[in-house]
């Protein structure tokens, strides 16, 4: 019975050590798609604001 209950523990604690990678891999996996996405909107924005800008010197040399 020793034996079984080690082996039974040795079991265990893979399951458990494979859960734990498994989480962290998803930890992982949420922490890059929410970087990309964040870098996607802040392109998104940053192109907004550069194609903004430059209508507005345009309008104002049209003026001039």
């Amino acid at each position: 019975t020793p034996l079984y209950s080690s082996a039974a523990s040795d079991v265990y604690k893979r399951q458990l050590l494979n859960r734990g990678e498994i989480a962290i891999r998803n930890i992982a996996d949420l922490a890059y798609d929410l970087t990309y996405d964040l870098t996607c909107a802040l392109s998104y924005v940053l192109t907004y604001a550069l194609i903004y800008a430059l209508t507005k010197v345009i309008q104002l040399k049209s003026f001039n």
